[in-house]
């Protein structure tokens, strides 16, 4: 009986280790990819998941050190836990909340490639905050409805690449601006 516990405990701490990994992994390529989420929820569960999740994963490590009873591991994993849980915690989860939840939204439509409606033109902001909106003019790729390839491209030289552009001005308000 004991034992079905402590098997299906090790399987959930597996699992979540698993979960913890992917969450990173999507961090990861979010960051060093054009790759973008288009919505804010999934880009939330992500990025919190790679954060918070960080000190539960350190936690069942500790809890597997204490099995081991090596003292040398026992005292380097909880140097390890506190030091990650203060500056992780404090410092980057402020980052991440302030700087990286916010995903780009759509103003405007300039362009659509004409053999591939999915490919765009368009023009792009952010809400930093305090600090205003950032705006950029950017290729947009549509992957699926919430993950899009995006590069940033000169607005002038954009359309005049040889491939077959239709202008199509299309707005959109999603920031549910009045007046807009």
């Amino acid at each position: 009986m004991f034992e079905n516990k402590f098997n299906s405990l090790r399987f959930a701490s597996y699992g979540f280790l698993a979960l913890w990994l992917v969450a990173v992994v999507s961090v990861l390529l979010l960051e060093t990819t054009p790759l973008e989420l288009n919505e804010a929820e999934p880009k939330t569960i992500v990025y919190l998941t790679a954060i918070f999740g960080l000190p539960v994963v350190l936690a069942c490590l500790l809890r597997r050190a204490f099995r081991l009873s090596n003292a040398a591991t026992v005292t380097f994993s909880i140097c390890l836990l506190a030091g990650i849980l203060v500056t992780g915690v404090s410092s980057l989860g402020v980052w991440f909340a302030f700087a990286k939840l916010s995903v780009w939204k759509t103003v405007s439509v300039e362009y659509r490639l004409k053999n591939s409606p999915q490919v765009a033109l368009a023009r792009q902001i952010k809400d930093v905050g305090a600090l205003g909106y950032r705006r950029r003019f950017v290729r947009i790729v549509e992957l699926t409805s919430f993950l899009s390839y995006t590069i940033p491209v000169d607005e002038q030289s954009a359309t005049k690449t040889g491939e077959d552009w239709m202008h199509v001005d299309e707005s959109r308000n999603p920031f549910g601006w009045k007046g807009v």
